[in-house]
């Protein structure tokens, strides 16, 4: 019989009203000589043992009642010692949030695309997530939360929608609205109930119905639904259907303050909103053409930031371009993804933007035409207002700021073929993106062989990264020829590509960019030897390479010869090891150690 048990005598279980005094007497005795969490929620489980054990069966029912009040006390003294329930509130509600994202973001929406049939279904429904009753205090904590009661999906259980609307307090709501028709099932929401709390609206996503409820034709759904009662909190609207029924919806929401619109269908449109409000515009379109992009533009003049997501899955028609000219005065950054080349081109072409906005541009070459050369002309008149460039290959493309991952088809941020990626950074911060993927170049292919075609446009580049397959060194020659201001080049290249760049950069009778004083090789592996006579020849032409940086081991021979040719060698250790700066570009100063 353990330590608790011997406090607790026969007689004093016949007398039920001590029983209770005496079981706690005896429990805060033990949890005294306990110094540990698990020692004191050993004791604890070993009290609440020894109650049944205890007991005869003749006494069983009549403490049955003592049982129901006692045992949920001892199980809370438990999760008191237990080191989930040490967490402040402040914590747990931030744990509880991230339930909330995580169960949402896998629940919410699958996106099923082919290149012959597209389509969306939703699997969202509103439910508690199991984490709010992990245990009392995280359940009062979560009840006592009103931001993790704010995203509610319709139609819902009537009991669990007034729950959620209850606890959310005044909040602002995010709303998911399932284009399905009314019930008569009155425990589901109906078209009152989102009307209740149509001024509490702040996000709104409208999306097909389920497949086991009946599709509603999306303007009569919010006709019926919504109506015009103000949504006087709106501003961001998303919109997901696979089809239009009618290119020309005349149906609008009454909502002064939208100002967020993200529309992903197989085609350009924009419904159900005052297009001249709309500062943030995401759609997706399916083989988009110059024509149909600009008409679209053309009705949005306050536009701030613009993401139109593309799949080109049929040659573009050349359909005759209404307006001659589209004017986006206020317009901060324009990404347009994975149009055909040709159609990018027209599209500037008639495009007026802001004196500097950002761009992403993926531009393909599905169908042939045009070649490398109009890319490079396309984004030469560009270099003039940059000190940087980095070309490098493309990747996944990545969704702006005001656009969710997960409610981003995967097929329209994947890419196939080979391709390049110009990066360049304006002086004055600006960014811009130009991706170029051809479908039909053979691998190992990055079309740099005419890269003197951008070297031929003005500019102030300063700096140059190279993180992609370079040209032959005849062309290398001609570009950097061109580039006489470059100060500093960083490479990321096999060792043939390197060699290359460094012949190009000791040839003669012209210096080849006379004022590059910084060569960054990190992680490129060459000799010890090759690198002194490179150095050596910069030094004796009276144009030396200042600071080296290069990765701690691979370098092949010895480095001491090194550093009588630099004023600075540093170097850096190598990619995941340890001792590596995680976030951003460090100086090299900070991640690099000089010798």
């Amino acid at each position: 019989m353990d330590a608790a048990s011997k406090n607790l005598s026969l007689d004093a279980l016949f007398n039920l009203n001590g029983f209770e005094a005496k079981l706690t007497d005896g429990l805060e005795q033990r949890l005294l000589t306990c110094h540990t969490s698990a020692g004191k929620m050993s004791a604890i489980d070993q009290t609440e043992q020894s109650i049944t054990r205890m007991v005869p069966i003749y006494l069983v029912t009549a403490i049955t009642e003592m049982q129901k009040k006692t045992v949920p006390d001892l199980r809370r003294k438990r999760n008191m010692h237990a080191p989930v329930g040490r967490l402040c509130d402040e914590l747990i509600s931030r744990i509880l949030e991230y339930c909330v994202h995580d169960e949402c973001q896998h629940k919410k929406l699958s996106w099923n695309y082919t290149r012959e049939d597209h389509d969306t279904k939703a699997h969202y429904r509103l439910y508690v997530p199991s984490a709010f009753s992990i245990c009392t205090k995280w359940r009062f904590v979560a009840i006592n939360t009103p931001s993790l009661w704010t995203k509610v999906s319709l139609p819902a259980n009537q009991e669990l929608f007034q729950l959620f609307r209850h606890r959310s307090r005044n909040m602002p709501l995010e709303v998911i609205l399932r284009c399905a028709a009314e019930t008569e099932d009155r425990s589901i929401t109906n078209a009152d109930d989102i009307r209740e709390i149509a001024p509490r609206i702040s996000i709104l996503k409208i999306m097909a119905a389920s497949e086991a409820e009946q599709q509603m034709d999306v303007e009569e759904f919010l006709k019926t639904r919504v109506g015009q009662h103000e949504l006087s909190s709106l501003s961001t609207l998303t919109v997901f259907v696979e089809t239009w029924d009618d290119d020309d919806y005349a149906f609008n929401l009454n909502a002064p303050a939208i100002h967020t619109l993200i529309a992903y269908n197989s085609q350009l449109c924009c419904p159900f909103v005052r297009l001249d409000c709309i500062i943030n515009l995401s759609c997706t379109s399916w083989s988009a053409a110059a024509a149909e992009i600009l008409d679209f533009l053309n009705a949005m003049p306050n536009l701030e930031k613009c993401s139109i997501w593309n799949y080109p899955d049929e040659t573009p028609t050349e359909t005759p371009v209404s307006a001659r000219e589209v004017h986006l005065p206020k317009l901060e950054k324009l990404c347009i993804r994975n149009v055909d080349a040709t159609e990018v081109i027209r599209l500037f072409s008639h495009l007026i933007l802001s004196l500097h906005p950002e761009l992403e541009l993926r531009m393909l070459e599905v169908w042939g035409e045009p070649l490398i050369e109009d890319f490079f002309h396309f984004v030469g008149p560009y270099m003039a207002s940059c000190n940087s460039l980095e070309i490098a290959q493309p990747d996944a493309l990545k969704p702006d700021s005001f656009e969710t991952e997960v409610e981003i088809p995967y097929l329209y941020k994947t890419y196939r073929g080979e391709g390049l990626r110009l990066t360049l950074l304006s002086e004055v911060g600006r960014r811009f993106e130009f991706d170029w993927i051809d479908w039909s170049v053979p691998a190992g292919d990055s079309g740099l062989q005419m890269l003197d075609i951008l070297a031929s446009y003005p500019s102030v580049l300063t700096r140059l990264d190279l993180e992609q397959k370079l040209p032959p060194v005849t062309n290398l020659i001609k570009a950097l020829s061109l580039w006489s201001q470059i100060a500093r080049i960083r490479v990321r290249v096999d060792e043939h590509d390197f060699e290359n760049l460094l012949t190009a950069l000791e040839d003669i009778p012209d210096i080849i960019c006379p004022v590059l004083s910084i060569l960054d090789c990190r992680e490129v592996k060459f000799s010890s030897e090759r690198m002194e006579s490179f150095l050596g020849f910069r030094k004796d032409k009276g144009v030396p390479i200042h600071e080296l940086v290069m990765t701690r081991g691979c370098v092949e021979g010895r480095t001491d010869d090194l550093v009588r040719q630099v004023s600075k060698l540093s170097l850096v250790e190598p990619e995941g090891s340890e001792d590596v700066e995680e976030s951003g570009e460090p100086e090299l100063d900070d991640e690099a150690g000089e010798v």
